[in-house]
């Protein structure tokens, strides 16, 4: 008896199978990345924590004060090297999961970083430093003796090593795309004033670089979700949207409970105010 001749595939029903992958990729695959996000949130979260603990060892270590902020002549970056005993041999903890890699610039790099890339620390002894993409609230220093501010920020408002407040909202490290800020209005009280000061008013896009004095700009990026994470004060992390930012105890009297009283950019109008 003759054997009928196997049939194969034809054209239309391949081009029916590619489409039918293809369709299922396209659902598969946002829930994948979102499971790589989730997964490197995560890894941050644990390095944050990590800092914070590092960060009371420190003041643990010097009686209950804080860096006094003038190591080096750029307090920004002056966390990295008051602590650096600390974290030394895990220096993997200085980068975000999210944003491992320095942006290429020309030649060479940019210094400061964006929501997906690091930044690099200041020189010392004429050399750059570390790699990073976390940063400092410039408000946690117990100034030296005779020092009444420090880069512009009063000495009254910083909290220090007699602050007994409610720490669980007041921020100690963030993701970050420079070494640290000190976000406020700009009035020498500590009062909320002018929404547009520079070291307040909120980036035009997401990773908007202007310069160093910008403080809120290092910290407001969508780099989670919508937002960043911290570990506060206490030691506790959460994940805080980006205009949630304003809505931290970023110094003594910073108004925490008013939230940002200006115009938000075009890019923030969809985002939660948490």
């Amino acid at each position: 008896m003759r054997k009928q001749a196997s049939r194969g595939f034809t054209l239309i029903e391949l081009l029916v199978v590619i489409a039918i992958i293809a369709v299922l990729m396209g659902i598969l695959m946002p829930a994948l990345n979102r499971v790589r996000e989730q997964g490197r949130s995560t890894a941050c979260k644990a390095n944050l924590r990590s800092w914070g603990l590092i960060w009371r060892m420190y003041s643990d270590e010097h009686d209950g004060k804080f860096s006094p902020g003038n190591r080096v002549g750029w307090a920004r970056g002056d966390w990295v090297l008051s602590l650096r005993k600390y974290w030394a041999d895990k220096d993997s903890i200085l980068l975000c999961p999210s944003a491992k890699k320095r942006l290429p610039s020309g030649n060479g790099f940019r210094n400061y970083g964006d929501d997906r890339h690091s930044y690099v620390q200041g020189r010392t002894d004429g050399v750059f430093g570390e790699e990073c993409s976390y940063g400092y609230n410039l408000w946690l220093f117990t100034l030296p003796q005779g020092v009444s501010v420090l880069q512009r920020r009063p000495r009254e408002l910083h909290f220090n090593s007699s602050y007994t407040g409610k720490m669980s909202n007041v921020p100690l490290f963030l993701d970050s795309m420079w070494r640290g800020g000190g976000p406020w209005y700009g009035e020498p009280s500590g009062r909320s004033s002018n929404p547009g000061y520079e070291g307040i008013r909120p980036p035009d896009f997401n990773g908007h670089w202007i310069n160093a004095r910008h403080e809120m700009m290092h910290f407001a990026i969508d780099r989670h979700s919508r937002g960043v994470n911290v570990v506060m004060m206490e030691g506790s992390v959460r994940p805080v949207g980006v205009k949630g930012l304003w809505s931290l105890k970023w110094h003594k009297r910073f108004d925490d409970a008013r939230g940002f009283t200006g115009e938000w950019p075009e890019w923030l109008s969809s985002y939660s105010d948490k």
